[in-house]
C-alpha cells in the first residue's frame, strides 16, 4: 500500500472516529433529561 494512500485512509479513519464521538455526546446530551423524567416517573409510580 502507498504511505500517500495509508495517509489518506488514516486521516478519514481519524476523522470518522472524531465524528462519532461527537455525535455520542450529543446524544448522551440530549437523552439525559428523558432519563431522569423517566426516573422520577417510575419512583412516584412505586411510591402508589
Amino acid at each position: 500500500m502507498s504511505k500517500k494512500l495509508k495517509k489518506e485512509l488514516q486521516d478519514q479513519l481519524e476523522k470518522c472516529e472524531y465524528r462519532l464521538r461527537c455525535e455520542l455526546e450529543y446524544f448522551r446530551k440530549e437523552v439525559q433529561p428523558l432519563k431522569q423524567e423517566q426516573r422520577q416517573l417510575l419512583d412516584r409510580l412505586s411510591e402508589l
